[in-house]
């Protein structure tokens, strides 16, 4: 991996980025020591569904690419511009791992999940998951955490941190949904038109079709179109980049640099 000698504002960074999204992806409401305050705010997946459950019994899952994007510049704008503005703040150029060791390792982490009956919910643990609880971003956290990656905030990488995070650990934004490949991580809105939300969903690409926007993917998150907690899914699993209609868009995507041969 390399380092630089960096001017280190992210502390500062997330605390904007805190407010403006209220991190987390997801909380499970069995967890007694999360308050009821921050269950009803972070619970984002499980107020989605149940929020629109009159509308998505009639959703469309095999949705248009074009329905599916940001309709708003100002969502995409504050994103890229908070990578702009973080670019001094640069720990790695580059990973030292090949996508398809991203992808077992993610692969490892979700059958660790699977397998020993996990719980969804935010895990509260360094390392991230160790204490049962999984979810979209955690399952990305604990991943990164098995290839090396262990400066991550408290609890783990989270999604109020992905932005910030990715791109100062040898990750690139993907704009442009067409653009996606496997192995990037895959960052999602809940739908609502403006700007950001923290409502927002990620998982981690294992294959990508522009034409079909048909995806194969790791995903840990609340729910399956049918309902049940995604952990308990087999996976990888194919779906509708937009498995959820319009009530999830492509924001951006994260693509992993490895360093040029030679240099």
């Amino acid at each position: 991996m390399k380092y630089y000698s960096a001017r280190f504002r992210v502390a500062a960074m997330l605390c904007i980025w805190s407010m403006i999204f209220v991190t987390g992806c997801g909380v499970n409401k069995s967890q007694n020591e999360i308050t009821d305050s921050v269950i009803d705010t972070k619970d984002s997946e499980t107020s989605d569904k149940t929020a629109d459950a009159s509308t998505t019994q009639g959703t469309d899952f095999g949705i248009g690419q074009e329905e599916s994007l940001i309709t708003d510049e100002a969502t995409l704008q504050i994103v890229l511009n908070m990578v702009e503005n973080s670019a001094d703040q640069t720990v790695l150029e580059y990973v030292d791992f090949t996508t398809e060791e991203f992808l077992a390792e993610a692969a490892a982490v979700y059958k660790t999940a699977h397998d020993n009956g996990y719980v969804y919910g935010d895990s509260q643990t360094m390392p991230p998951c160790e204490d049962g609880f999984i979810s979209c971003d955690r399952l990305i956290a604990r991943t990164l955490w098995n290839l090396g990656m262990t400066d991550q905030p408290a609890k783990g990488m989270d999604v109020g941190c992905e932005v910030s995070y990715l791109t100062t650990h040898g990750f690139e934004i993907v704009t442009d949904q067409s653009q996606l490949s496997a192995g990037d991580v895959v960052m999602q809105d809940n739908g609502v038109s403006g700007g950001p939300n923290w409502k927002w969903h990620t998982f981690i690409l294992v294959s990508y079709d522009p034409e079909t926007t048909m995806c194969e993917k790791y995903d840990c998150g609340h729910f399956t179109p049918e309902g049940k907690e995604r952990i308990s899914s087999e996976q990888p699993f194919v779906c509708p980049l937009a498995d959820y209609g319009s009530q999830r868009r492509f924001v951006c995507g994260f693509h992993l640099k490895q360093k040029p041969e030679g240099s």
